[in-house]
């Protein structure tokens, strides 16, 4: 099994669909009035790619302020442009903390950005068990990444017991959490006898929550059960909207399957 490495979490924060200068003002009001949420937003916005007030040293410094506030994705925020250069050189240690002080403010999302550093040892020791843990924190909180992360190592066996069984109640949470990924692993340990055992329902229930999550190998997984079984009925019409769903989406073996079936079914 392919394991994708926690490493991507680490990127700068998605923002929230711009506002116009004047809301962008306002949020720094409420922010100067103690409005610690309206600082990490304000943090969001001077982010925002194409704007005219596009500026990241001021959002350093309002994800800072929300940090500061108790916010602990103002933490998230700060940390993430610090390790990347944001007012400075990288600082991969300044930005684990932050992310811990996001966690500790039950920040999910930071957990799992600490957990990445501590795992991958980047910045700062590696700490696989300290990894594990914030991963688990993170899952805590609601964070599908996170689930993932750990569901992972549990399966991997990654600097702890190999558990499938509990790797897959993760995974589960992770799917049900919107993690698309885990919807993926969680589809292959219920396709083979090495998993948690041959579970052609929960296979199918998986990759389908992956394909509405806009997962184009969750379409292309569906399509071929829908084509060839087992786990639902045969429904070639069906398997060729799901490849048809993956090509959109710009697969081009999803284009290719969905090309074939059409032809087959002709």
């Amino acid at each position: 099994m392919t394991i994708r490495t926690p490493l991507f979490l680490i990127g700068l924060c998605l923002a929230p669909p711009s506002l116009h200068a004047q809301d962008v003002d306002d949020l720094v009001a409420r922010c100067g009035r103690g409005d610690a949420a309206a600082c990490t937003e304000a943090g969001k916005q001077y982010q925002w790619p194409g704007k005219p007030y596009r500026d990241l040293t001021q959002s350093l410094t309002y994800f800072q302020r929300g940090c500061d506030g108790g916010d602990g994705a103002g933490c998230l925020g700060a940390g993430q442009l610090i390790a990347v250069g944001t007012g400075g050189p990288p600082n991969g240690a300044r930005a684990a903390v932050l992310y811990g002080q996001g966690c500790a403010l039950n920040d999910g999302a930071s957990c799992v950005a600490r957990g990445a550093l501590l795992l991958a040892g980047a910045a700062v020791t590696q700490d696989v068990g300290g990894a594990a843990a914030m991963f688990r924190r993170g899952c805590e909180l609601g964070d599908g990444q996170g689930c993932a992360a750990i569901g992972s190592m549990l399966v991997q066996g990654n600097g702890m017991p190999a558990d499938i069984r509990a790797g897959a109640v993760y995974l589960q949470k992770g799917c049900d959490a919107g993690d698309s990924g885990s919807c993926l692993q969680l589809a292959q340990l219920c396709s083979t006898v090495n998993g948690v055992g041959i579970n052609w329902p929960r296979a199918a229930a998986a990759l389908t929550r992956a394909c509405d999550l806009n997962n184009s190998s969750g379409c292309i997984g569906l399509g071929r059960m829908y084509q060839y079984g087992p786990g639902v009925p045969i429904d070639v019409p069906r398997a060729i909207v799901l490849y048809r769903q993956a090509c959109d989406m710009g697969n081009t073996n999803g284009c290719q399957l969905w090309a074939a079936a059409t032809v087959t079914n002709r």
